[in-house]
């Protein structure tokens, strides 16, 4: 799912990424797979910062990505550093 969201956001098609992103979301969770949760959550973000969301959707994202940080193992070095990068250049 998030490889599909992750095709559809390089080539520009945002809101197509949003959904596949999404239902990764809820895949992930529902299979315990903490990779998939994670990736899902940071294509959640989009492409920049602060990007035209609610206030409600931004906290909703950044909940994600702090649960899917936290759900991760120190063997997963490079998902956990893009998702402190990530968290810090939002905060």
């Amino acid at each position: 799912m998030q490889r599909i969201g992750q095709a559809a956001w390089l080539c520009g098609r945002l809101a197509e990424a949003r959904v596949r992103f999404e239902r990764a979301v809820t895949v992930a969770e529902d299979e315990g797979d903490p990779v998939m949760f994670a990736e899902a959550a940071l294509g959640l973000g989009g492409h920049w910062l602060n990007e035209h969301r609610s206030p409600v959707a931004r906290t909703r994202v950044l909940g994600l990505q702090r649960a899917a940080l936290a759900g991760l193992g120190p063997e997963h070095v490079v998902l956990r550093c893009r998702l402190v990068a990530r968290l810090a250049a939002e905060a």
